[in-house]
């Protein structure tokens, strides 16, 4: 006897929420979201047609089903795909969403599960073939992020007239079934062949995880250095600016934080304190705060703090926040950050050059190095040229380095390599690049590392020293891809190399220690010495 069976397939694609959905709480963020598509195909018996019967994914057979009919709850679990996020949230939740309703914009911000299916496809393919009376809900509880259940309620109506949905013909289209499961197209399932109806219906659900963000306790100069206005010249006031961050979701205290102006002339057993600010900054906000300093008549460092003073040596201070409980007092995170010092030499005509590397022009050109606009053709071949100074008074190896930054955000080294400065020198590096369909952004660095996991710059020391600003190690150039303009196509040859390890099948000894114990009958000889004392007799006294 045949029957029907049902197939189901699981697979995922992460998106950007943005779904009708209740949206995080407060003190909440979204983490990450993932949309999943499961199928349910039946099929009649071919003597019996109007005769149906389904086996759910890894479930016990179902009685006799008809169309139209609604048909027990559908459960999958599923996992949480943001491991390595875990330690930046607290009090993660899940929230299941229907994701018919999704946009465009939302769709083109997507990892794609399969490759080139564009928005238009998905929701024929995807949204146009969920069953009536669909019902998507969260079974489990939302603090099981990392275990996630997932209800499905549904009937088998082959056409939703109200939705303008209708179930995939699997029957009489050979091409769609093989669409959901290429397997199928090598080896149906039993009865397939034989029957008259089939039906499949796709069950997609969006998954979107918030938490409250773990935000560091900490106060950060952003800026790697000052910005300085007029000269410096001993005896005349100095005034400058610098830009000051707070890392915690609360505002800070302005009484106890504060803001802090040095000078250390050369040969001075101290540093000079010139004036102390109390500042103020929103959670998760910073501020450019302004300062000034009276120039001493030596050599001197320049030494900005944000809650650290010198008494014999550097001290920390607490940072100080307001939170919806009240203040919290305690040591920041770490104090990298919160002391900037800038090299000063007095003179007539200002403070001259700093020692500094920096990315001093960025260009695209043609192979043959005529230069060329923003916009560029796919797969055509361009060049990159940079060229960089350097203002330090010694010679010097540093990286430089090529990254390629898509529309999606992701950030792609392209090159790097180790370049020779001469004592204030220049250098200029060309790269090979070809041209994409889609807009990227390209970044020319020196002594200025992206560090991916932490999804921020690193900054590099030049002979052992740190630069005066890091703020013009980097240039960008913003590129437009196009398509192949029309006409006979241009020669061209374009080589990529692909690795993979070969699939081999090895027989791997195992090795182990194995310990048998033997009983062997018989006797041995023991040497025996006799001995004339007698044995002493001690008597105890018991109850």
């Amino acid at each position: 006897m045949k029957r029907w069976s049902i197939w189901g397939i699981l697979v995922c694609l992460f998106l950007v929420p943005g779904t009708a959905h209740a949206g995080p709480k407060a003190n909440e963020e979204v983490i990450g979201s993932s949309i999943i598509s499961s199928y349910y195909a039946i099929w009649n018996y071919p003597n019996q047609p109007t005769r149906y019967q389904a086996m759910p994914t890894g479930g016990s057979q179902l009685g006799n089903l008809s169309l139209g009919q609604s048909v027990p709850s559908y459960y999958a679990d599923y996992g949480f795909p943001f491991g390595d996020k875990v330690s930046q949230y607290k009090n993660i939740r899940v929230e299941v969403v229907n994701p018919e309703n999704i946009s465009s914009t939302e769709y083109g911000k997507a990892n794609i599960w399969r490759s080139g299916l564009s928005h238009d496809v998905f929701l024929e393919k995807y949204i146009n073939c969920m069953p009536t009376g669909f019902n998507v809900s969260l079974a489990s509880s939302e603090s099981q992020y990392n275990s996630v259940r997932v209800k499905w309620d549904l009937n088998l109506n082959y056409v939703d007239e109200s939705h303008s949905r209708r179930a995939v013909d699997i029957k009489s289209d050979p091409t769609a079934i093989n669409y959901y499961v290429p397997t199928w197209g090598s080896s149906p399932p039993s009865g397939f062949a034989e029957s008259t109806l089939a039906w499949l219906w796709t069950l997609p659900v969006q998954l979107i995880w918030y938490g409250e963000p773990i935000r560091p306790h900490d106060l950060q100069f952003t800026d790697a250095a000052p910005t300085l206005f007029g000269n410096i010249e001993a005896g005349k006031t100095v005034t400058g600016n610098i830009r000051l961050k707070n890392f915690t979701s609360w505002p800070t205290l302005p009484s106890t934080t504060q803001f802090r102006v040095y000078t250390w002339a050369q040969g001075d057993a101290k540093p000079l304190l010139h004036n102390t600010k109390n500042i103020s900054l929103g959670g998760l906000s910073n501020g450019l705060f302004s300062f000034q300093f009276t120039c001493p008549g030596k050599p001197f460092i320049l030494i900005l703090t944000a809650d650290m003073y010198h008494n014999g040596r550097w001290i920390n201070e607490p940072l100080t926040v307001t939170t919806s409980s009240g203040p919290v007092c305690k040591l920041e995170e770490e104090y990298v950050r919160n002391k900037v010092e800038v090299p000063l030499v007095p003179g007539s005509g200002g403070a001259g050059q700093p020692s500094n590397l920096s990315v001093t022009k960025m260009e695209l050109q043609t192979p043959e190095g005529n230069p060329v606009g923003g916009y560029v053709t796919v797969n055509t071949p361009y060049k990159v040229q940079a060229q960089f100074k350097s203002t330090f008074d010694q010679p010097g190896w540093a990286k430089i380095r090529l990254y390629e930054k898509r529309s999606t955000g992701t950030m792609l080294p392209k090159d790097e390599s180790n370049a020779y400065f001469s004592a204030n020198g220049e250098v200029s590096k060309t790269w090979d690049w070809t041209g994409l369909s889609t807009n990227v952004t390209l970044y020319a660095t020196v002594s200025y590392r992206w560090w991916d996991q932490q999804s921020q710059w690193v900054e590099e020391l030049f002979n052992d020293q740190r630069e005066t600003t890091y703020a013009d190690n980097k240039m960008e150039l913003s590129t437009t891809g196009t398509d192949i303009p029309e006409g006979p196509p241009t020669p061209g040859n374009w080589a990529y190399p692909v690795y993979y390890h070969p699939v081999v099948e090895e027989m791997i000894p195992i090795y182990g220690t194995i310990e048998h114990r033997h009983v062997v009958p018989g006797w041995v000889e023991i040497p025996y010495t006799h001995q004339d004392k007698e044995a002493r007799i001690r008597v105890r006294l018991i109850e």
